[in-house]
């Protein structure tokens, strides 16, 4: 009996259709940075988890898209709005360190995180937001080439 080799790329193929979400972004992401001639079925499967009932997927699908197509920047910034409404974030520390990896492609969020910095219920979360903006402020002055 012969058996079937199957390649990683392969494996991860079949994972994008897998029931369970995480397994789904988890393979998109690792599969557009191996096989970037895979990228349009991984960002498709994104978009798809991207509008899930739970946050928390929507956060992991938000998060991958930035990491493997950040030229989606609308998109990006939709969900990542949706994941900031007031009163009713989820692990906003996650969201919030999403943005600052962001850089200054996050600086439409400042007003938000800094309203996160000041009234957030969890001082985590402030904190995480207080640095956000301190970085991201570093990082728009670094890119910019100015200072003040």
């Amino acid at each position: 009996m012969a058996k079937r080799h199957c390649s990683a790329k392969d494996e991860l193929k079949k994972l994008l259709a897998h029931k369970t979400p995480n397994a789904r972004i988890a393979a998109a992401e690792a599969l557009a940075k191996t096989s970037p001639a895979d990228k349009l079925e991984c960002v498709k499967t994104l978009r798809e988890l991207m509008q899930h009932q739970y946050r928390w997927v929507r956060f992991l699908a938000v998060r991958a898209m930035w990491r493997i197509a950040p030229e989606n920047r609308e998109e990006i910034k939709k969900v990542i709005s949706d994941l900031l409404v007031p009163n009713n974030e989820m692990d906003a520390t996650g969201v919030v360190r999403l943005l600052e990896e962001m850089g200054p492609a996050a600086n439409w969020a400042v007003p938000r995180l800094t309203g996160i910095a000041l009234s957030n219920h969890d001082c985590r979360v402030r904190r995480a937001a207080r640095e956000a903006v301190q970085n991201l402020a570093r990082s728009s002055l670094g890119s910019t080439g100015t200072t003040q």
